[in-house]
Order: C-alpha cells, then structure tokens, then sequence
C-alpha cells in the first residue's frame, strides 16, 4: 500500500491494533444538534454499541452505529441510519460491515464480507481488490479510539485506508 509522500516518513500504520478502550455491552449515546439564532436545538441521536458474537466460527465485535432524527424533524428530513461492522477481537480488523441508509428520501443498502487471504471486498455490487489493512467507517472509529498516544509528538500521523461505496479511501489522524 502506499501513501502520499507525506505520509511516508515517521508515520505509523498498524494493522492490528489491541483494543484497550472498549468491552462488550459498551453504549455510549450522542445527541446531533445544530445551531439557529445562537441556541442549540436537538435534531436527533446517533448510538454506538458492542456485543461479543461469533462469525464465521471466530468471536468477533459487533459493532453497531445508528442514526436517527427525532420524531418531529422526520416531516423535515427523516434520518434512519444503521452501520453495523463485524470485527475480529484480537486485530479489530473488520470481517463484515453492513450499511443501511434513509436519509430523506436516498436509501442505500450494503452488505461487504471481507476476505483477509485475498485482500477483497465482496459487496453486493461486485468484488474489489483492497489493502491489507482495509477498514470500513465503523471499525475506523473504533480503530481511532484504540490508538495510543503515549511517547507521540505534535505532528505524528497514523495513516489508514476505509473502504466505503465500492472505493478505498486513503485517511489519517494527525495527533495535535
């Protein structure tokens, strides 16, 4: 995999990576909200949470995101967002990542099994070559939350790739 040449130099990229920040049974709630006039009104609610499963016979993270506008902005633009990833426990290497999309009148449905020996993405569109290291959006969340830190300088980046509509997407989080 390659990165723009500033990436290259002192930065890290972790493929697996030891998931010290969340456990099973986790669900932490966010409340969207936007501004008008200088007050903050509630639009809705985006929840993530985890469980510990099996997929294809190995435990796995269930890793769940949803979306949602509250009942009375769904006669504005109704939101009902579910994204859903199946990750290995020991790398949080995503196995599987389901998007299911209402947003107003757009809807989108994938589902994406990843094959780790071939380095693709089988979606419900067709088979794409990926990185070693691919994420899909839900993982890389969780993948950010697991990085650590510790002994890093202002400027270090932690370069990854997120997989998402069918096309590799080259990303990293720079620590301020």
């Amino acid at each position: 995999m390659s990165f723009p040449p500033a990436l290259q130099q002192a930065d890290t990229l972790n493929c697996d990576i030891t998931n010290t920040t969340f456990q099973s049974g986790e669900k932490v709630t966010y409340q969207v909200m936007y501004a008008l006039g200088g007050a903050h009104i509630g639009a809705g609610e985006v929840v993530f949470s985890s469980t510990l499963e099996t997929l294809f016979n190995k435990p796995v993270y269930h890793l769940a995101g949803e979306g949602y506008t509250y009942p009375f902005y769904d006669n504005i633009f109704k939101v009902r967002d579910l994204y859903e990833s199946y990750v290995d426990t020991a790398t949080l290497l995503p196995v599987k990542f389901i998007r299911n999309v209402l947003e107003g009148s757009y809807t989108k449905y994938q589902n994406i099994t990843f094959n780790r020996k071939t380095s693709t993405a089988i979606t419900n569109d067709g088979v794409y070559k990926t990185p070693d290291c691919i994420r899909d959006v839900l993982s890389a969340v969780y993948y950010v939350r697991n990085i650590d830190f510790n002994n890093r300088k202002p400027g270090d980046r932690f370069p990854f790739s997120v997989f998402l509509d069918n096309e590799v997407f080259e990303m990293y989080v720079r620590y301020l």
